[in-house]
């Protein structure tokens, strides 16, 4: 789908559009590829993290900024 979204640094100003991609699109992928999907992970945070900027920390937290998809070669 690659919906078009606009987007806005919160402390810089830097502003930029950038594609929202849904899981749905990420499986259709790997399903034409010829692959199944065995695993999603999210990857969070380091605890540490959180005393250099706790506002990142929470954000990161709430929304990844990344997606891991273990797969294998169907059949």
């Amino acid at each position: 789908s690659g919906s078009p979204i606009r987007y806005t640094h919160k402390t810089e100003k830097i502003e930029f559009t950038d594609s929202h991609w849904m899981l749905e699109d990420y499986a259709r992928c790997c399903r034409e590829a010829g692959l199944v999907i065995t695993d999603i992970i999210e990857p969070l945070p380091i605890p540490a993290s959180e005393a250099a900027n706790p506002q990142v920390y929470a954000a990161r937290r709430k929304f990844p900024t990344f997606l891991i998809f273990v797969t294998r070669r169907a059949g």
